[in-house]
């Protein structure tokens, strides 16, 4: 700095100030030479300096996972009483006065009044505010909650976001599934002038986790007051025009319709992949949607699958296993083989890529979603077939129906398998979709396609690819997302379209109703007309113009 400066006698110069050229105490560093071993010098040093004086560096020995299961622990302590606050916060019907509560005021025999100050964010506003606490509140994040807000920490948290802004985030994921957490805090950065850091999502992330597992409790509590809290219970009641029955309805052949397939785009890469070791959450969404790996591969020894294939390799043998030991002119090995082919080889070799390689769901004829299963490091299995057939048969019963892509030959797999006697006397019916029924042969389709089997009337069973392309907007948030959070955001993707189809359900009910209270009143009309009417002509006419202006209608 002398030298930059042209300073030849620094006491000479009345500017100089030596404390600018000094180090502060305990920063002075040390010279290091080209050699080396001056570090290592240093540490002995250190280390004696230590054992003489007894004061030691504390070191923290925790690693990422053990750190991430004291957070759940201690967030799972206080679930409970979350979910008392915060349904004391829904019932102040004030919307100003949720957000901006009146202090309290506290006897003095019972203590000094307490306040948690703490920095709130919220859609309009991030400034640092007095929370009023409770005598009884043990944990900060129930004064928060009962205010409106959620800490990013379970035992001291240093940011609270308000529940106003996660449930808004929470709404606009619902129609925009392509809307990460890192797109929703950017914006909040923008909206209060704040830079952008990388803990700020995980701060988000972490309070949108508490305030979904907070609405799952609740939830549970309403189902348990309404006698909905039994195992199976959305399963046989999730849609009210399958499942509804009226008294002395004339049972109907299939009595219930739905359809399956897997999918591809929920995919989840690996750890490995991304080139960093994955962080363990080792927790587990509680919902009635999945169905367990383990209850799947309770069927994946059911299929004996050849070791070598006409035209496929060793390697590949486990990239379907679907039951074809069948005659070259059989129908449904052509159609195993068409199916198979028409995959790309580049989908075909990607399963050791990924964790999770998709889902596989079960939709009834409505498109509510009843079960869905994750595709675990393969592509579309019989054995995932095989256990939703399986769970089909243990809710509802007889006579289901089944639409799938190649329900042919997943008919000729449930005979071979344990499935086999128990499907046929609870007369399972397969069906192949009206889509995918132009690729199967002639023979084939005779047997299994929708327009020739009895009972399935103009449903098309193709409800799952209406359903994908909805969900595949969601990949791009769940590709490097950790387990859970991939499970949490397709239920939470999957619940909020079976809602939105609650809603168009009611309205195409009641068009039903009145479509068919005014055929009746049409009919009455004709039938009386008829009865006036001699010639035999004539009576013919009446009828058919009645039909015409209904179809017209």
């Amino acid at each position: 700095m002398e030298m930059d400066e042209a300073i030849t006698t620094a006491e000479g110069d009345g500017n100089y100030d030596p404390a600018f050229n000094t180090m502060p105490p305990g920063e002075e560093g040390f010279g290091l030479s080209h050699e080396g071993g001056e570090h290592e010098v240093f540490e002995d040093f250190a280390q004696t300096l230590a054992d003489i004086t007894g004061v030691r560096r504390r070191v923290d020995d925790r690693d990422r996972r053990r750190r991430v299961d004291i957070r759940n622990s201690d967030w799972e302590r206080q679930f409970e009483e979350l979910a008392d606050a915060y349904l004391e916060f829904r019932m102040n019907t004030d919307e100003e006065s949720r957000f901006y509560p009146p202090v309290e005021v506290i006897d003095e025999a019972e203590g000094p009044p307490r306040h948690i100050e703490i920095e709130a964010v919220d859609l309009f506003y991030r400034k640092r505010r007095l929370f009023p606490s409770k005598i009884n509140e043990v944990f900060p994040n129930v004064t928060l909650m009962r205010c409106g807000f959620i800490g990013s920490a379970p035992i001291q948290p240093s940011v609270a976001i308000s529940l106003r802004t996660l449930s808004v985030y929470r709404q606009t994921h619902r129609v925009c599934p392509r809307l990460s957490i890192q797109a929703e805090v950017r914006k909040l950065c923008h909206l209060h002038n704040v830079p952008y850091r990388r803990y700020l999502v995980d701060q988000f992330s972490i309070a949108f986790d508490v305030y979904l597992e907070v609405l799952r409790r609740i939830d549970k509590r309403v189902n348990a007051a309404l006698g909905r809290n039994s195992p199976d219970w959305r399963l046989l009641n999730n849609c009210p025009a399958c499942f509804y029955k009226l008294k002395d309805e004339i049972p109907l052949k299939p009595a219930f319709l739905c359809q399956m397939d897997g999918n591809n785009s929920l995919k989840r890469t690996h750890a490995t992949l991304r080139g960093n070791q994955e962080r363990v959450d080792d927790r587990r969404l509680d919902s009635d949607y999945w169905l367990s790996p383990g209850d799947v591969d309770k069927f994946k020894d059911e299929v004996k699958t050849r070791g070598k294939r006409k035209g496929r390799e060793d390697d590949d043998a486990d990239a379907d296993d679907w039951e074809d030991d069948e005659a070259e002119s059989d129908p449904v090995a052509t159609c195993v083989e068409r199916w198979r082919n028409a995959g790309p080889e580049e989908r075909k070799r990607m399963f050791s890529l990924f964790d999770e390689c998709g889902v596989f769901l079960v939709a009834c004829r409505h498109g509510m979603i009843l079960l869905i299963c994750d595709m675990i490091r393969s592509g579309e299995l019989a054995k995932y077939p095989l256990a939703m057939v399986d769970k089909l048969m243990s809710v509802y019963g007889e006579d289901v129906g089944v639409g799938y892509d190649i329900g042919c030959a997943l008919e000729r797999t449930i005979e071979k398998s344990s499935l086999g006697q128990r499907a046929k006397d609870l007369r399972l019916r397969l069906v192949v979709g009206a889509f995918h029924g132009h690729a199967h042969n002639r023979g084939c389709q005779l047997n299994w396609h929708p327009l020739y089997v009895d009972g399935i009337g103009r449903s098309d069973l193709e409800g799952c690819e209406r359903t994908f392309a909805l969900s595949n907007a969601l990949a791009p948030g769940t590709r490097h997302a950790s387990k859970f959070h991939r499970s949490q955001a397709i239920v939470e993707h999957f619940s909020f379209a079976d809602e939105d189809k609650w809603a168009l359900l009611c309205g195409w009910m009641t068009h039903s109703v009145d479509f068919c209270l005014t055929c009746l009143l049409t009919s009455s009309i004709h039938v009386e007309s008829l009865s006036r009417r001699s010639p035999r002509n004539e009576c013919l006419a009446g009828p058919i113009e009645g039909i015409a202006r209904e179809a017209e209608y």
